[in-house]
């Protein structure tokens, strides 16, 4: 059974707009560390709290976000989200202080759509397709991040960090017209109160087979804001201006997607998905 119109609509419409937020959050990766230098009140410690308070506003409201869009609908959590995502940028855009770019990121992550996306996505899906829509969206992610690592350094070289925040807030701009007249509505559905939220929570953190899997995910994340911190700087002092580590990135993406490949069809078609991660591990760790 295909997928109908309205499905692939939703599937195409829901997968561009994290596009087009996460283009915006993965230009400023591999920069920050090497522009943000040029910031009123620069240390090497507050850019990285620049760099990583995005995530730690984004963990915060997360669940909230998401049990908000149970009570009042998806859709308004998703255009409030984008436009506080938004207001960050241009205040980041419009900041000569690093404070200031610190206060932007994390308005950007106060923008925390990704569990009412998600969840977007199962009422617009029936169940037996709603693998491959995850996996479209997970594409979406996947081609957004490899774009932004050579865009943003050349972005950079024209205007630094003004010029990537504020080529962000067009873009979250972007995606709330999309929200608003490509994703289609979804149907009106009873969800679960709001306020039983902390109880489902409390259960799921005490499902110790739930931890492997969230310490791996919190590692990976970390290890990679940890390589764009410590990686552009080291690459100057070994004389490839900023400027030019698009060309790095790009076979190196290239090489990792070719790689990639033969690991997801294992994992799918013969269901050895904890093998394939762990071996994803084992290659993390001899790189």
């Amino acid at each position: 059974m295909t997928p109908d119109k309205t499905e692939q609509r939703a599937v195409i419409s829901l997968a561009s707009l994290y596009a087009l937020r996460m283009l915006g959050l993965f230009m400023v990766l591999p920069v920050m560390m090497l522009e943000g230098e040029q910031l009123e009140g620069a240390t090497p410690q507050l850019l990285g709290l620049a760099m990583g308070v995005y995530g730690l506003t984004q963990a915060l409201l997360q669940i909230p976000a998401g049990a908000l869009s149970d009570r009042i609908g998806r859709k308004p959590v998703i255009i409030g989200g984008l436009l506080i995502f938004a207001l960050g940028s241009v205040i980041a855009a419009t900041s000569d202080s690093v404070w200031g770019v610190i206060i932007g990121r994390a308005l950007q992550g106060g923008g925390a759509i990704a569990s009412a996306i998600m969840a977007l996505v199962t009422d617009l899906t029936r169940e037996e397709h709603r693998m491959k829509a995850m996996a479209s969206i997970g594409a979406s992610i996947g081609l957004s991040f490899s774009v932004a690592l050579i865009l943003g350094p050349w972005l950079a070289s024209f205007g630094g960090l003004h010029l990537i925040f504020a080529v962000t807030a067009v873009l979250a701009i972007g995606g709330v017209l999309v929200t608003l007249w490509v994703i289609p509505a979804p149907p009106a559905k009873q969800h679960r109160d709001a306020s039983a939220a902390l109880p489902v929570i409390i259960e799921q953190l005490k499902n110790r087979r739930m931890w492997p899997l969230n310490l791996g995910i919190f590692l990976l994340h970390a290890l990679m804001v940890a390589i764009f911190v410590a990686i552009p700087a080291q690459l100057v002092e070994a004389g490839l201006t900023a400027d030019h580590h698009s060309w790095l990135y790009l076979p190196v993406l290239l090489v990792a997607f070719v790689l990639m490949v033969p690991l997801i069809i294992i994992a799918e078609k013969r269901q050895r998905m904890k093998g394939v991660v762990i071996t994803g591990a084992l290659i993390i760790a001899a790189a």
